[in-house]
């Protein structure tokens, strides 16, 4: 069966995903940063692409675990 995406309820990958599209925004034409955008991203974006992360870490240590030296 497949797996069906809940729209609220966003997935690592789009999590992280949106995270750096929101990042992009903040940046200017001009190679700046819009601070008042870069501090609504800073408040809602970091911890949840850094657990994201660490879910996508976590699974593919259990798919693709680490070799031991010398194997």
């Amino acid at each position: 069966m497949p797996y069906v995406p809940n729209p609220d309820k966003p997935g690592e990958l789009s999590t992280i995903a949106e995270g750096i599209s929101a990042f992009f925004e903040c940046c200017t034409e001009g190679g700046g940063v819009n601070l008042e955008k870069f501090a609504k991203w800073k408040s809602r974006y970091p911890a949840a692409m850094w657990e994201a992360y660490e879910t996508l870490n976590m699974v593919l240590d259990e798919h693709y675990p680490p070799l031991e030296a010398g194997a």
